[in-house]
């Protein structure tokens, strides 16, 4: 941990779309068309950055696309989906998840991680979500962005004001 820094939270509103949030050197090139497909890919380079990382430091082999559930730095699920981290939270209620944003359009929920539901994410608790970084990719992030689906869900982030960033 080199350090921890304060980012703000800003939902999806309405009617956007991932080309609203492309850095402005992005915005020039032609041709380019953000799908899902490419949002996922690239959330997946940066988790084969950052949480790669930390699971390498833990020696737990993870899913490079999907949730995975640690406990006392064991793994007990793999590439979990909504109902299962439901029914795990039943039998360990205290709880964190780790997350890293994507890159310069920083989303953090919503784009790739549909699994952390706005059921799972009210269980486990704002509070309780922990975004790791890099330095580099914080340069080019200057938002977190959150997109879970409940308009609540999404204000509340917003009422927060900021997130911890750990780098």
């Amino acid at each position: 941990v080199f350090g921890v820094l304060l980012r703000q939270v800003r939902p999806v509103l309405a009617g956007e779309r991932a080309a609203d949030f492309r850095p402005p050197a992005a915005q020039h090139r032609r041709g380019l068309r953000e799908d899902r497909a490419a949002l996922v890919r690239r959330q997946a380079a940066h988790r084969a950055g950052t949480i790669d990382h930390i699971a390498k430091k833990l020696h737990i082999e993870h899913t490079l696309l999907g949730i995975d559930v640690v406990y006392q730095k064991k793994l007990l699920a793999k590439d979990v989906n909504e109902e299962q981290i439901l029914q795990l939270l039943n039998k360990y209620p205290k709880a964190k998840i780790l997350l890293s944003p994507i890159g310069a359009q920083g989303f953090i929920l919503g784009r790739g991680n549909l699994q952390l539901s706005p059921a799972v994410i009210n269980k486990i608790g704002i509070e309780n979500i922990i975004v790791v970084s890099t330095p580099s990719k914080l340069i080019h992030t200057p938002l977190l962005r959150v997109d879970t689906g409940d308009n609540r869900l999404d204000h509340r982030f917003i009422n927060q004001g900021y997130l911890m960033v750990v780098i």
